[in-house]
């Protein structure tokens, strides 16, 4: 017999449901009700929807506080109606009104008779042709959209395993460009007021309320902010689980209510830095929706966008993926630069990834940003209080302190951990540093969902272990080596580079079982977080560096180039000496990457290979490490008979701006080469030297019209009387032409 879903208030139904409950039971009927006490955008699980999936009918107990608007007993009903199960209302307490979409379901009144009340009910859950027929909803042009959506929100949130943990989060008022938030004020009490003889007029000022800087629920946060949020943290705090559970609740409001802001969830990395669509075309032709019905919602301020992932897109990165040492563009900038300044909006972003750009003076334009904290003692120990063991060990050992502060680490872990050998734990305690342990949990979750899936009755493994571990390291190496850099998203054509079509799809099922891969739109999967993905990328992209292919080679150094593991060094310093030229400079871009001052010395060295390429991409590394060590070898560079390695010369020296480099960047100004003398104009913008204004006053005259724009802008950006001067002078001739 399948289980009755009984759904209620926490805050006045207990009582009520908790005697239906004992009820059903005494007559044999399986019930199922959550006892959580859980705020609804903190509920990280899909346990209801599941509990919902798996009844026959769904029971509400109708109270006052049902009718919340931040009930569960919201989402509940609505999610039942989606799946179109039968719901039955049973009134609880005198006067109140059901639910508006099951109001013409039939009600039982159990506040006035409880016992007649319970036998009507057996009977509609004895007979189907007594049952409710899903009540009418409200029109909505985006209803099959809202409940499509919907689902696959909360199949993305069954493949998480993140249990229940309150996750509190801190402002973060510098890193966007808002509106100074307005300290909020206590209202007046009038009556309070009239009482205590206070004259009311205009000298009479509103108490003012400290502004928050700390908050228990990102509900919270997003309503004091004005729903225009940028939610940071740490790889693995919790912002994708956080997004998509308020999306949940979202979602699920929009279908109750047509009148409420539009949900549209995008996943930041499939938008295409290159064409720079439209953000309404995007989530348009993500969804199959009409793109002017879209911009109009957007345009009118009637969308909820949630966006998750900006850090995804990369950072800086060539125009021309084929000249490392060319003209940049930053693809998370060129997103900001579309999102709209009015509708609601959630954004999230890895905050490394994103100090990263705010450290060249880019925002976004949002009304406030908060950061997910790390779990605190209290938190990890009510996690772990059904695995002493485990707490003990972590307790005990910094390294595994360090990682497990995280939600998804500490709940990957628990997984894992659960079912280790002795030998496999005293192992994991020997690893000695933080991301050799992560990388052993991640495997270890691997290995156990697969292992879970082997227990099953009639389990259909088309792969072993070994080839499912073989098969996603090349598929996320294979998109991490991109030449257009996409991350985590493994296109249809990248999956049919690895395996062909009957195998893609016994994968494809395989994986998405084992909570691994998460399928996207237009055929694509991505792995379930980019931890995982970055795991399998070092994992293989290290053994393929190996590799007897130079294909292999090259591309397993620019896979560790992207994803920045800094255990990578060492074998990429290897690979500087390889023996196919591709290989040397796809490795010294990746240490470029990496940034490691370790690896100072031996691109200095690469500076002088025979092969062009790997000079200029030693020289763009060395810009990106920015030490002042290699000052000396890259003004010698400035000299190279290679156009390619003096651009990346220059513009190395740029990004160090050390003063040793004036002179030969000035020199550089008289380059037979105008894009190198373009390099050069831009590297003395950043070097703090009253030296610098007569160059660009000089290359104002240059006869390309792109570097005598530049010029005006570094004068411009210097702000000297003499720059200013100059600047408005050639200001007023451009005008005359």
């Amino acid at each position: 017999m399948a289980q009755i879903f009984l759904s209620y208030s926490r805050n006045d139904g207990n009582d009520y449901v908790a005697e239906v409950q004992r009820e059903l039971e005494a007559r044999s009927y399986a019930t199922w009700r959550d006892t959580r006490d859980l705020h609804p955008d903190q509920d990280f699980t899909a346990d209801i929807e599941a509990a919902i999936e798996k009844s026959s009918h769904v029971v509400v107990c109708v109270t006052e506080d049902s009718k919340r608007n931040n009930s569960f007993v919201r989402r509940e009903i609505q999610y039942a109606l989606v799946i179109k199960k039968p719901v039955i209302s049973l009134l609880c307490t005198k006067n109140v009104v059901p639910h508006i979409h099951i109001i013409n379901n039939e009600c039982l009144k159990y506040f006035e008779d409880k016992a007649k009340a319970l036998n009507r009910l057996i009977e509609i859950l004895n007979d189907p042709r007594l049952q409710n027929e899903p009540g009418n909803q409200p029109e909505d042009t985006f209803r099959p959209y809202l409940e499509t959506a919907l689902q696959s929100i909360i199949t993305g949130l069954q493949q998480r395993i993140i249990r229940q943990i309150d996750l509190r989060s801190t402002a973060t008022p510098d890193a966007v460009n808002a509106p100074k938030h307005q300290a909020q004020t206590k209202p007046l009490d009038v009556f309070q007021l009239a009482m205590s003889g206070v004259t009311m007029g205009r000298n009479v000022e509103p108490e003012q309320v400290e502004e928050k800087t700390d908050f228990d629920t990102f509900a919270e946060a997003f309503e004091y902010y004005n729903h225009r949020v940028l939610l940071m943290g740490a790889p693995g705090a919790g912002k994708t689980i956080t997004l998509m559970a308020y999306a949940r609740e979202a979602y699920a409001a929009r279908l109750e209510d047509p009148t409420k802001p539009l949900p549209l969830f995008g996943l930041i990395p499939t938008w295409n830095p290159e064409t720079q669509p439209p953000l309404a075309d995007w989530l348009a032709e993500t969804y199959g929706l009409d793109k002017a019905t879209v911009q109009q919602e957007i345009e009118q301020g009637r969308a909820l966008l949630l966006l998750d992932g900006l850090d995804e897109l990369g950072r800086e990165r060539p125009i021309d993926p084929t000249k490392p040492g060319g003209e940049k563009y930053d693809p998370r900038l060129r997103f900001i630069k579309v999102s709209p300044i009015s509708n609601q909006i959630l954004m999230t972003s890895r905050i490394e990834e994103y100090n990263d750009m705010v450290a060249r003076g880019e925002k976004a334009v949002l009304d406030g940003a908060i950061t997910l904290q790390s779990l605190s003692e209290k938190q990890m120990a009510g996690y772990l209080a059904d695995q002493p063991e485990l707490w003990r060990l972590i307790r005990e050992d910094e390294h595994l302190w360090e990682i497990t502060t995280t939600p998804l680490l500490m709940s990957f872990f628990a997984f894992a951990y659960q079912d280790m050998s002795a030998e496999e734990r005293i192992q994991l305690t020997q690893l000695n540093n933080a991301l050799d342990l992560r990388d052993r949990i991640f495997l270890g979750y691997i290995e156990k969902r697969y292992e879970h899936e082997s227990k099953k009755v009639n389990a259909d493994l088309a792969f072993s272990l070994e080839e499912i571990l073989d098969i996603l390291g090349k598929l996320a190496t294979q998109d991490a080596a991109s030449l257009w850099g996409t991350t985590n998203i493994i296109s249809p054509y990248e999956q049919d580079k690895v395996l062909n079509q009957s195998e893609l799809v016994s994968f494809a099922k395989l994986t998405r079982q084992m909570h691994i891969l998460i399928s996207i739109e237009t055929g694509s999967f991505r792995f379930i977080h980019l931890m995982l993905y970055n795991v399998l990328v070092y994992k293989y992209s290290t053994l393929a560096l190996k590799d007897e292919n130079h294909h292999a080679r090259e591309n397993a150094a620019i896979a560790l180039g992207r994803i920045g593991d800094a255990r990578a060094v060492a074998p990429l310093v290897v690979a500087l000496k390889d023996k196919n030229g591709d290989v040397r400079s796809s490795a010294a871009s990746a240490l470029g990457g990496i940034r490691d001052t370790r690896t100072i010395e031996p691109l200095i060295d690469a500076l002088k290979d025979a092969d062009w390429t790997v000079r200029s991409s030693a020289a763009y590394a060395l810009g990106e490490i920015r030490d002042v060590r290699a000052v000396e070898p890259l003004i010698t560079a400035l000299k190279d008979e290679d156009d390619d390695v003096r651009r990346s010369a220059a513009d190395a020296l740029g990004e160090i701006a050390d003063m040793r480099a004036v002179e030969p960047l000035i020199a550089a100004l008289k380059d037979s080469n105008e894009v190198i003398r373009h390099s050069a104009v831009n590297a003395l913008t950043y070097i703090e030297d009253v030296r610098i204004v007569e160059p660009p006053i000089a290359a104002l005259e240059d006869e390309y019209e792109y570097i005598r724009s530049d010029a005006a802008d570094a004068l411009e950006q210097i702000g000297t009387p003499e720059a200013l001067a100059a600047v408005k002078k050639w200001q007023k001739q451009q005008r005359k032409r």
